[in-house]
């Protein structure tokens, strides 16, 4: 009878080790589920009058998104229509919306209420930006930007942006490498991560995070001559950018 109580408790601890190891270290739905209520699209109007997505933004403060400089660049200079006025990305206004103001069941919904917000700060070497929303509260979560560990090659990611245009697509990739140094599309220097995943147009200002929802880079360019290489601009960057330019 003793043998039959030890082998009992011998084989029930071993279940429950073995729970404990294969336990995943996070429930994916919980993670989307934040990234995509964390992520905005930036909007433009088209020529049929609708709102599409053009980049994407992640909220870091309950009123600041931070995104792509190029994202901002780009619409702003399509705003004035004049190249020969100087031209200076702080001060635009950007449209934007959040996951609740479209219809998602609707295939090609375009959503008629757009939100706006005012571009404060840029970082033209990084490719980093914030817009400081004019709206009243809203209700949504935070990415995490407090990280200390290294960011290993090979560790798993997700991706969160509105690629070719599909609203709030998510995406799994890995990190291939973490640049401290890589010449970036405009042949500046600047510390990047390079990202083996499903990252195309639409993308541009949204987040790459490892399992726990962690902020690791914003998505910056690609490298169009080969399948799935992207990169990102480093977290380490993002957080000297957000330290010298947030209020809080």
């Amino acid at each position: 009878m003793k043998k039959f109580f030890l082998w009992f408790f011998v084989i029930v601890l071993s279940g429950f080790c073995m729970t404990k190891l294969i336990r995943p270290p996070y429930k994916r739905e919980t993670i989307v589920n934040h990234l995509k209520e964390s992520t905005v699209a930036l909007v433009r109007t088209d020529q049929d009058n609708d709102n599409v997505p053009y980049c994407s933004g992640v909220w870091i403060t309950k009123y600041d998104i931070l995104t792509a400089q190029h994202c901002i660049e780009n619409i702003g200079k399509l705003a004035i229509k004049n190249i020969n006025i100087p031209y200076s990305a702080i001060g635009t206004t950007i449209k934007y919306v959040v996951k609740s103001d479209v219809d998602l069941s609707a295939p090609n919904h375009w959503p008629k209420f757009t939100r706006t917000g005012i571009v404060t700060a840029i970082d033209v070497a990084h490719d980093l930006a914030l817009i400081k929303t004019s709206e009243g509260p809203l209700t949504h979560p935070v990415v995490i930007i407090d990280r200390d560990e290294l960011i290993d090659d090979g560790m798993p990611i997700h991706i969160v942006g509105h690629t070719v245009g599909m609203w709030w697509t998510y995406s799994i990739g890995n990190v291939s490498s973490s640049w401290t140094i890589i010449k970036g599309p405009d042949t500046l220097l600047v510390q990047a991560i390079q990202v083996s995943g499903p990252v195309w147009s639409g993308n541009s200002g949204g987040g790459c995070y490892d399992n726990e929802g962690h902020l690791l880079g914003i998505a910056s360019w690609i490298n169009k001559g080969v399948p799935n290489m992207s990169f990102f601009v480093h977290h380490d960057e993002i957080v000297k950018f957000l330290n010298s330019n947030l209020n809080n």
